[in-house]
């Protein structure tokens, strides 16, 4: 991986009371990792648009008064679902933050917003609902039966020449034999990046009948988590938001734990953010 290549995170402004938790967060790991960082605002209202920059350029003072870090601003016109992820698609930031306020209303219906944002991007989401710790101690990281569960140990890998901290894996107690079979050859690679990484690990076994979702969430916070990071459902459909694809309740949980999604790739190259 050539880190010398990454250049920016890219945090994404809706002007929310939640927009200044994320601008903390997301200053805190630009001077970790030691790069740029961009704020982003989708406004579909050209007459709104320049307002939205002088509020964004208020934000962005704050951040340099306290940081010495000078964010660039843009604001995209179009649709917040679509206009993040061709942002993200086409600038490669190494992750995007964005906040989420978990699922209210009609949300718990219709699926969440922000993974509605999150989905179609080969960027890694970083979500908030509260303060992620400057210093990352304690991750859980889920391993499945699938292919795409080992796309996640990219972001694991990154982080790792930053921050030191402990990975919690958990993964389902299946009795099917296929799919444990599946699962332990998912766990060889997990084992040879940790071993590589010389970082310390506890394999957990959650949960039966192969939903890991509420498992993941209850040892995140018995373990006090600093960081979940999951990868999300490969060609995620309209059913997925409807009936609840496991990161519907792993992004908005109960306890507001910090969630990295990873969406699995369409072909064998790396995350564009991580080239």
């Amino acid at each position: 991986m050539a880190e010398e290549s990454i250049k920016n995170i890219l945090v994404l402004i809706d002007f929310s009371e939640l927009s200044n938790i994320v601008i903390e967060s997301a200053a805190q790991q630009a001077l970790i990792l030691g790069i740029h960082i961009e704020f982003i605002h989708v406004e579909s209202n050209k007459a709104k648009q320049q307002e939205a920059l002088k509020r964004m350029q208020t934000l962005a003072d704050a951040v340099e008064k306290k940081h010495n870090l000078k964010p660039s601003l843009i604001v995209k016109e179009g649709n917040i679902y679509t206009a993040i992820s061709d942002h993200a698609n086409q600038t490669k930031p190494v992750f995007v933050f964005m906040g989420t306020h978990g699922m209210v209303g009609m949300q718990k219906i219709f699926g969440s917003k922000a993974l509605k944002v999150i989905v179609g991007s080969s960027i890694p989401f970083w979500v908030l609902q509260e303060s992620t710790p400057a210093n990352i101690t304690n991750i859980v990281l889920p391993i499945d039966y699938t292919f795409e569960s080992k796309e996640k140990l990219t972001v694991v890998r990154y982080l790792s020449h930053f921050h030191k901290f402990k990975v919690n894996i958990v993964h389902p107690n299946l009795k099917d034999s296929i799919l444990r079979n599946k699962i332990k050859n998912n766990m060889v690679h997990v084992d040879k990046l940790l071993k590589e990484r010389e970082i310390e690990y506890e394999i957990i076994i959650g949960a039966d009948k192969g939903d890991i979702a509420d498992a993941v969430v209850k040892v995140a916070h018995d373990i006090n988590a600093d960081l979940i990071i999951i990868t999300t459902t490969k060609h995620i459909a309209w059913n997925d938001y409807l009936f609840g694809a496991p990161e519907q309740k792993i992004i908005p949980n109960q306890f507001k734990i910090p969630v990295i999604c990873v969406n699995p790739r369409t072909d064998l190259t790396k995350f564009a953010s991580f080239r």
